[in-house]
């Protein structure tokens, strides 16, 4: 496996500072990024449908309102 490079930024002088991984740690650090990055479009996913299926709970129950309202208003008449 290739080394894997990582340039740490600070301000100020001397700021920069290269770290070099390599092997297993290079694995390592791979294979961590990846889950992360996987766990967080899961997430993100998740979420997603979490908010739309809310969203459609609540355009529902709205619907369920004004249609027991309008037949409750003609009912009085």
């Amino acid at each position: 496996m290739r080394p894997l490079e990582i340039t740490v930024r600070k301000p100020g002088q001397n700021g920069d500072r290269r770290v070099v991984l390599r092997g297993f740690a290079a694995m390592l650090v791979s294979a961590v990024l990846t889950v992360v990055i996987v766990a967080t479009i899961v997430v993100a996913v998740i979420l997603g449908y979490l908010a739309v299926g809310l969203l459609l709970l609540v355009l529902l129950i709205a619907l369920f309102l004004a249609v027991l309202r309008g037949a409750l208003q003609s009912f009085r008449r």
